[in-house]
Parts: structure tokens; C-alpha cells; sequence
């Protein structure tokens, strides 16, 4: 099917894996498999797809590694690979999706530090990385100037952010935020925050 320009597969009980012959449909503009039982991980020939502007994967049990080989996608402007069992970090090369606006990452595996080329994602409006294992500091400029606390929370050892006081790994929970009620917004202590105390090398300035 050479000539397809849109294909959405999902909400459905698809299985298996991705077949290798989609990454070689080069039209391609719009991929949705949301929602569905495929498993396996992303091929690296995902960089054939050239003009690909939105790719949706979220909800399906996709594991192994991110291709580095997705930065070739420079007319991907929508990214959703959330609620998958993803692995290993974070490609640098994330930072050469020049046109993207959207991405979701949130509740992976996914370890490491959030890469700075993401900082120069001028287009960038949305980006959920939380429930993963990631560490280190926070991205400070560009779009991350722009982001909430929300879209960081319940990870491993992220530090960094303007909003966020401290972070706690919960064992019998999934990990939750912990933040000072005077720097957050009421309604993100009703709903998602538990405040408590926080050690010395607990606390962290962003």
C-alpha cells in the first residue's frame, strides 16, 4: 500500500509485533496503534519514515530500547509512546525532532537523565515523562520553562524544577511527589501530592 497516507489500527486486540514492512511505507503521515496487545520492540527503520507526522503506540507492551534512529523524523510533530514497558534512556537524538510539539513518554522503564538537546524543541508545548526511573537535573530552558511539575513526577531521582520541593520513592505505592503546599497549587495537593517532611538531602532548588 505505497500510496497510504493515514493508518489507525487502534482500540482494537492486535498482538504480536510491529510487522517490519510498515516501517518501509515512506508516505506514511499518521500511524495510531494505540491501545492494543503489541508487543516487541521499535525497529531502527523507523527512519524511513521521513515525512511521518504523528506516531501513537501508547497502550501496548512494546519493550527494548527508543531507536536513536527516531531523530531522523523531522517532520514528526506528535509522539505518544506512553504506558509501555520501554527501556534504557532517553536517545539524545530526541533533540533533532525539530518540528515536535507532543510528547508522551509517561510510564515506561525508561532510565537515565532527560537529554538537554530537548531544550532546543522551540515547538514543544506538551511533554509527560513521569513513571519512569529517571534521574538527574531537570532541563531549565527553552520548552521547560513552560512545563509543570506534572510532568515530571514519580521517577527515580529528578531534580531541577522550579515548582517541585522534593522527591520520595514510595515502596508500597507507585512512587508519588512530595512537594511544600505553599509552592504548589491547591489543586494538585488534593489530587495528587501527600505532603510530609523531607529531609535535608531530600529537598532540591530548581
Amino acid at each position: 500500500m505505497t500510496s497510504l497516507r493515514a493508518l489507525n489500527l487502534g482500540f482494537n486486540q492486535l498482538t504480536s509485533v510491529i510487522p517490519l514492512s510498515l516501517w518501509r511505507l515512506t508516505d506514511l503521515l499518521e500511524v495510531d496503534f494505540s491501545s492494543n496487545y503489541l508487543n516487541g520492540s521499535l525497529s531502527s527503520e523507523i527512519e524511513k519514515m521521513k515525512v511521518l507526522r504523528i506516531l501513537n503506540l501508547s497502550r501496548n507492551q512494546l519493550s527494548g530500547d527508543i531507536p536513536k534512529t527516531i531523530g531522523a523524523l523531522k517532520d514528526l510533530t506528535n509522539l505518544s509512546l506512553a504506558i509501555n514497558s520501554l527501556q534504557g534512556s532517553i536517545p539524545v537524538s530526541f533533540g533533532e525532532l525539530v518540528s515536535l510539539e507532543f510528547l508522551d513518554l509517561n510510564d515506561n522503564n525508561l532510565s537515565g537523565e532527560i537529554p538537554k538537546s530537548l531544550e532546543g524543541l522551540h515547538y514543544l508545548k506538551y511533554i509527560n515523562i513521569s513513571f519512569n526511573k529517571l534521574q538527574g537535573e531537570i532541563p531549565t530552558s527553552g520548552p521547560f520553562l513552560n512545563f509543570s511539575t506534572a510532568s515530571f513526577t514519580s521517577n527515580n531521582a529528578l531534580c531541577g524544577a522550579a515548582r517541585l520541593k522534593c522527591l520520595e520513592n514510595m515502596e508500597k505505592e507507585e512512587s508519588k511527589i512530595s512537594c511544600s503546599s505553599r509552592l504548589v497549587p491547591s489543586s494538585y495537593m488534593e489530587n495528587n501530592f501527600s505532603p510530609t517532611t523531607c529531609t535535608d538531602n531530600e529537598w532540591i532548588q530548581l
